[in-house]
């Protein structure tokens, strides 16, 4: 064999698979990329999300945009899901918090005494966890109602 590389595309283009002659007989719309490139293909095709990086447009290789890649909905969906797991992962941090805290509740008054003011402790306990809560929600409000790609982004630093 020649040792040549092709590549593969699907009915839009988008860059499927590739190949050495060397290991495989090329079919009916496969490009070659390179006459000598080499016994075994080398060339990375997907990015470490599995998505294409690549289309042919007239034979010609081309790298998508990002945008291709992950359209806005997709986004989108991602960033709900990294909210999501955000907001479990301190409630998990927490927990062992919560659970000293109901013991303490239990065995000790719920209110002290501090620089002359009192100071309801399961208040101020509710406060910070309907406050924490209450950010996750408007953030994730925040998300649904992004139509833009830079509404998101303002939204999951905000």
């Amino acid at each position: 064999m020649a040792d040549k590389w092709y590549l593969r595309a699907d009915a839009d283009g988008i860059v499927i698979h590739g190949f050495s002659d060397d290991f495989e007989v090329p079919q009916v719309g496969d490009v070659c990329i390179n006459e000598q490139a080499g016994r075994v293909f080398s060339m990375q095709l997907s990015d470490q999300r599995g998505q294409p990086l690549y289309k042919l447009v007239d034979s010609q290789l081309i790298e998508r945009s990002e945008e291709e890649r992950y359209p806005f909905a997709e986004r989108k969906a991602d960033a709900r899901i990294r909210l999501a797991e955000s907001a479990e992962a301190v409630f998990k941090r927490a927990w062992p918090l919560v659970t000293i805290l109901a013991g303490l509740n239990r065995t000790l008054p719920t209110s002290w005494e501090f620089n002359g003011q009192t100071v309801d402790m399961q208040a101020m306990f509710d406060a910070a966890f309907l406050a924490s809560s209450q950010a996750t929600l408007q953030k994730m409000a925040a998300i649904e109602a992004a139509t833009t790609q830079e509404e998101l982004e303002a939204a999951l630093h905000s």
